[in-house]
């Protein structure tokens, strides 16, 4: 088992599959050591959901704006 990161995308942002597939492409292919790697993708219905690896104690916005230094 891993613990994961999920995140949904907003239904209102009306990307089609063909759409959401070619950024799932296109986030798979870029690497980079200060960068949580995508593990997959899943579509159900109007859902689309990114699976990234998960990080422990912070997140993206207190990184950026707090005062946590990475």
């Amino acid at each position: 088992w891993r613990v994961v990161a999920v995140k949904q995308l907003s239904i209102a942002s009306n990307w089609g599959k063909s759409k959401f597939i070619a950024e799932v492409t296109t986030i798979s292919a870029v690497q980079h050591r200060n960068l949580v790697k995508l593990q997959g993708y899943c579509i159900v219905g109007k859902r689309h959901l990114l699976v990234h690896e998960y990080l422990e104690n912070n997140n993206l916005d207190q990184a950026l704006f707090g005062m946590i230094t990475l």
